[in-house]
Order: C-alpha cells, then sequence, then structure tokens
C-alpha cells in the first residue's frame, strides 16, 4: 500500500473537497454520509451535488473541515490567492 502525500496543496476546489473526504475516509474511517450528518445536512445528496460542482458555500467551509478534520479546503483557498 502506497502512502499519500497531505502537504501537497491541491489544484482546484474540486480536489480540495475530494481529499478531505478521502483523507476522513482513510484517517478517521468517517464515511460522506457521517461527515453529512456532522454538517448538519439533511441528506448526503447536497454534498455529493458540492463535490460534483465544485462549488461549497463558504458558511459550510469551517463546518465541512471539522467533519472531515482536515483543511484542504481552506489551504486551496490560502495557495490561491497568494497567502502561502
Amino acid at each position: 500500500m502506497t502512502t499519500r502525500n497531505w502537504k501537497h496543496p491541491p489544484q482546484n476546489m474540486q480536489e480540495a473537497i475530494e481529499t478531505c473526504l478521502t483523507h476522513a475516509l482513510t484517517k478517521h474511517r468517517r464515511s460522506i454520509d457521517h461527515v453529512a450528518t456532522d454538517m448538519g445536512l439533511a441528506n448526503k445528496w447536497v454534498l455529493y451535488k458540492w463535490i460534483e460542482s465544485g462549488r461549497l458555500p463558504a458558511v459550510l467551509i469551517r463546518p465541512f473541515e471539522a467533519a472531515c478534520r482536515a483543511n484542504h479546503v481552506t489551504r486551496f483557498l490560502a495557495h490561491a490567492g497568494h497567502h502561502l
């Protein structure tokens, strides 16, 4: 099994969201159902829609990262704004 470099900055928003969810699954055994529940979403399909489009509402970035226990979306936004 290969190890993943979690410090690599994501190249786009969709990759950042997917990396957060992959981190939640591999490191903390949290499925997308658990992440959606912790965010307070009614169902997981809304989260799937955001993954597909790469658009996550700004007010839900912190709850999403807290549910995934990773900060890849914030790191992408900082990297894209040349603040890293």
